[in-house]
């Protein structure tokens, strides 16, 4: 596994970031990018299992590790899901299974710096960038517009 970084610089404070991180409808804006109708079910808790998925069931299942909310989570995908069908065994889950996720929201003059960093396989590595590099605009975009 690699592990990827990405940097941005929103205009707006941490509470307001992870609003738009967190909050079903921002959640669906954002997370797009990595599949329309990207959506997620479950439980942001410590321990908890977060399905994401798009509406034909593709995505990934995850187990949700530390988390400090306003500052900091971090997430370790466990399951691939193909066709609404959990996936553990599969050459393409083991690749991807498990690989972790950071999230560190950071208070600087003038708004946030959000900090992602993930584990991918080395195959990945163009569409990650590109995915992500598009959900982190579309987080910046949504955080700095939306009204409080």
């Amino acid at each position: 596994m690699d592990t990827l970084e990405f940097t941005v610089e929103v205009n707006a404070g941490p509470a307001k970031v992870r609003r738009v991180l967190h909050h079903d409808d921002e959640f669906r804006i954002w997370a797009g990018a990595f599949g329309e109708g990207f959506y997620e079910m479950g439980h942001r808790t410590e321990g908890g299992a977060v399905r994401f998925l798009t509406p034909d069931g593709q995505g990934m299942v995850s187990r949700i590790g530390e988390t400090r909310p306003g500052e900091f989570l971090s997430r370790k995908h466990i399951v691939v899901v193909r066709d609404g069908v959990d996936d553990t065994d599969s050459a393409e889950a083991r690749v991807w299974t498990p690989a972790h996720e950071t999230y560190r929201l950071a208070r600087m003059e003038g708004g946030t710096q959000l900090r992602v960093a993930v584990e991918i396989p080395e195959d990945n590595r163009g569409f990650v960038e590109e995915t992500c590099s598009n959900a982190l605009a579309r987080i910046q975009d949504l955080a700095e517009t939306i009204k409080d």
